[in-house]
């Protein structure tokens, strides 16, 4: 049986439409429709046919067609018919049992047809109600794959794990895949070739959501504020500090000591944003050393005394990361004390006349602030804790 498919397309209001010729046959077209459904609700198919074939078997006569027609009689019946006869649906897919789609003729010149055989047509507009559309299985694409954060921010890298998608040519994108930071949202979006909805309806199933946002969480992260370096790793840097300090004073000269060490503060410096400065981030504990001396000084150098001098220092630590767990990872091995040199009041009479005892620091906190953070200001946002 060979059929005229026909799907939705533009609507065109016509009227009935009567074409007469003597002695013809009445045909009313509308016998001929045949509208067939299938798939699943609410993604089922309509698909919309005039059977010229049927139409031809049940009327011989009206198109001239005696005893028993070859094969190539009907067909030439069929182009003419086919030629002429032309309807479309509005709706053809997408549907739900219980939607009305409707039929409408949009037919060429049926006066040829009715010039050359025996017969009339009748034909009006018509609607249909969707049916028999199995029901769908609601399905969440997004409950069995895995989006997985990996690197460190703000350069994390996102990835896809589909391996237990429901369907197997699911299609899964992320909006963002590199550059990320934790706190920012990705989107993830599922589709199926060209069309989604057709695909899973093929499937018997419906996709509850089309895309799905993500929060960009458990990045390990270069800490960006003094607050968020935690206590206790601050409290690590400041005591390899005061070690690093103490470690210095066991070439001073024999009668000078170290008598205290108090940290004053902090500078903290990250990287701007748009910028990639290495280290990306770093922390100073300034310290202010005060140091017992006995010696002589440059005023006076007869006169042999004992006094107090201090100084400036700082020590260094790059890189401070953070690390899901809320805990930091910093390479206390790697920290730098702070090397300027500082001369004292104090000092020594040798055979060249008064020398003044060095300190490694700075002698006063203008001097190591230009060195720690304004020689960097260009790439770096800072922050300054330090009172004295």
């Amino acid at each position: 049986m060979k059929k005229k498919y026909l799907f939705a397309g533009a609507l065109l209001s016509l009227s009935a439409v009567l074409l007469t010729a003597c002695g013809s046959t009445k045909i009313n077209l509308n016998d001929y429709v045949v509208v067939t459904y299938d798939g699943y609700e609410t993604v089922g198919k309509a698909r919309a046919d005039v059977d010229v074939e049927k139409m031809i078997s049940d009327h011989p006569e009206a198109f001239n067609l005696k005893g028993t027609p070859s094969e190539l009689e009907k067909a030439a019946v069929e182009v003419a018919l086919d030629g002429s006869i032309r309807g479309s649906l509005d709706k053809s897919d997408g549907l739900k049992n219980g939607d009305t789609v409707n039929w409408t003729w949009n037919n060429g010149d049926l006066t040829g047809i009715s010039e050359k055989y025996p017969v009339t047509f009748t034909f009006e507009n018509t609607s249909y109600t969707a049916s028999g559309f199995k029901q769908a299985e609601t399905f969440d694409p997004f409950e069995k794959i895995k989006v997985v954060f990996d690197g460190t921010a703000p350069n994390g890298t996102c990835r896809i794990d589909d391996s237990g998608k429901v369907l197997p040519n699911l299609k899964y994108t992320a909006s963002a895949q590199k550059g990320l930071k934790n706190g920012d949202t990705v989107t993830v979006t599922v589709s199926a070739g060209n069309d989604l909805d057709a695909y899973c309806g093929q499937n018997g199933k419906i996709a509850s959501a089309k895309e799905k946002e993500y929060k960009v969480e458990g990045l390990s992260a270069f800490a960006m504020k003094l607050e968020e370096v935690p206590k206790d790793t601050l409290e690590k840097i400041r005591k390899q500090g005061e070690d690093a300090i103490t470690q210095t004073t066991t070439s001073w000269a024999e009668g000078n000591s170290l008598k205290g060490i108090e940290l004053i503060g902090y500078y903290f410096l990250a990287a701007k944003e748009g910028f990639t400065p290495h280290p990306t981030d770093r922390v100073y504990c300034v310290y202010k050393v005060t140091a017992e001396l006995t010696g002589v000084t440059g005023e006076n150098d007869k006169n042999e005394t004992v006094g107090e001098d201090s100084y400036y220092t700082y020590f260094a630590c790059d890189d401070i990361m953070l690390l899901p767990d809320g805990t930091a990872s910093v390479d206390l091995s790697a920290g730098e004390l702070g090397h300027a040199t500082a001369k004292s009041k104090y000092g020594s009479n040798g055979w060249l006349g008064f020398s003044a005892y060095t300190f490694q620091g700075y002698k006063d906190l203008d001097s190591m602030f230009s060195d720690c953070v304004t020689k960097r200001i260009s790439q770096y946002d800072y922050e300054n804790t330090v009172k004295e």
